[in-house]
């Protein structure tokens, strides 16, 4: 497993894999990342200003693209002003076919290892609260829940790990 930093290039193949994750999300009745199914103008924008960041990245099996994630320095629809040393998770995602190999879990290994090495304090990251299987997932890999915040009509819960 490698991980590249996402160009704009990449952003018809990040759409795909987006489509294709909430499409089996849908088929699973869960009602997360819908909005991919028809990305608007402003999600297909949040892609590219965190491409145009260098903060949204490839997951490769070989030379295959296989998912997806980004990694910024704030995130302040979910949790507000930053006011420490934090990056935040977002749109961790892999094809439903690699799901077993665990390459989710491993990412995020490779990034507490990343960031502990340049002396951060937490990784952060949400959920939608209905998903309880994420929540339980998250939960396993060391993140605790610190609290819920509302977009919309949806609840999600905060997950921060400590360095």
């Amino acid at each position: 497993m490698t991980i590249s930093t996402a160009t704009l290039k990449d952003t018809e193949q990040i759409l795909d894999i987006l489509f294709e994750i909430a499409t089996d999300l849908k088929a699973k009745q869960i009602i997360q990342w819908q909005e991919w199914l028809a990305p608007s103008r402003e999600d297909l924008q949040w892609i590219n200003n965190l491409i145009k960041n260098d903060s949204f990245y490839l997951i490769l099996n070989d030379s295959t693209t296989i998912g997806i994630f980004s990694l910024s320095d704030s995130d302040q629809k979910y949790w507000g002003k930053s006011v420490d040393n934090s990056k935040y998770l977002h749109s961790l995602a892999v094809l439903p076919s690699y799901k077993k190999y665990q390459f989710g879990k491993n990412v995020i290994n490779l990034i507490k290892a990343d960031l502990k090495t340049k002396g951060y304090d937490y990784l952060r990251l949400d959920c939608i609260s209905s998903n309880q299987k994420l929540k339980n997932y998250y939960s396993n890999q060391e993140f605790n829940e610190v609290g819920l915040t509302t977009i919309g009509s949806h609840s999600f819960t905060l997950f921060e790990y400590t360095i």
